[in-house]
């Protein structure tokens, strides 16, 4: 039982970015992209077996809608998430 999720959505000054999913495992780079498609964050993580629960300061984030972006060498998902 794999997921990949942010909480709460929306949020307003940090979320949570919980991976658990076997296919994001080791180096794995997440990219925050704001509507127009602009990169406004970018970060480099390492991914163990299980749940990997990172707290994400986005108080310095514009209200709006980001795509996030997660990858490494074989697989990528996007979450849409909401700052208010």
């Amino acid at each position: 039982n794999s997921f990949i999720t942010t909480h709460p959505n929306p949020s307003s000054h940090s979320f949570n970015l919980i991976i658990n999913d076997s296919k994001f495992f080791g180096q794995t780079h997440v990219e925050y992209y704001d509507t127009q498609g602009k990169i406004v964050f970018r970060e480099d993580l390492h991914l163990k077996d299980g749940i990997n629960l990172f707290v994400i300061d986005s108080s310095t984030l514009k209200k709006g809608t980001y795509m996030i972006r997660i990858i490494n060498k074989n697989h990528q998902k996007v979450l849409k998430h909401i700052i208010e």
